[in-house]
């Protein structure tokens, strides 16, 4: 389970927050940086079958009062 994807927009206005700071900080070259945030990587992922989360993996996190269930978006929530 993992939350990326959840909220696209958030998603892809970090992936370009992170290409900006590699890029500042030249921490590999142009065409690796391409490859790693392909937008080619949104059509990858959700190719998969989605299905619903099993109730045991949430009931931990739950049970210390971490709302798992409702996904919230900002409209400023961008980096």
């Amino acid at each position: 389970m993992h939350y990326a994807l959840t909220r696209k927009i958030e998603y892809r206005s970090r992936q370009r927050y992170y290409r900006i700071i590699e890029n500042v900080k030249n921490v590999a070259p142009f065409y690796r940086r391409l490859l790693s945030y392909s937008p080619r990587l949104n059509e990858y992922v959700t190719q998969f079958e989605k299905s619903d989360t099993p109730e045991s993996w949430l009931k931990g996190w739950e049970d210390l009062g971490i709302d798992m269930r409702s996904i919230q978006s900002s409209e400023l929530n961008n980096f």
